[in-house]
């Protein structure tokens, strides 16, 4: 959909295209979130890493 000005996009956009947006905005939100969620755990493994080499272990099984 690539409309040439404001107005041709108000005459040609239906409910049904803004249903189809909507679900795209949804969609990314959900991958933004599961994006931030995977980030959040990584930087809690990198911290409790850092943690255990200041106790003075290089790895967990030391």
């Amino acid at each position: 959909m690539s409309f040439k000005n404001l107005r041709q996009a108000k005459r040609s956009l239906t409910l049904k295209d803004f249903r189809h947006l909507h679900s795209k905005a949804e969609e990314a939100v959900a991958d933004l979130n599961k994006s931030e969620l995977q980030l959040i755990k990584i930087l809690q493994l990198i911290e409790s890493n850092m943690v255990d080499r200041w106790c003075g272990y290089n790895s967990l099984f030391e």
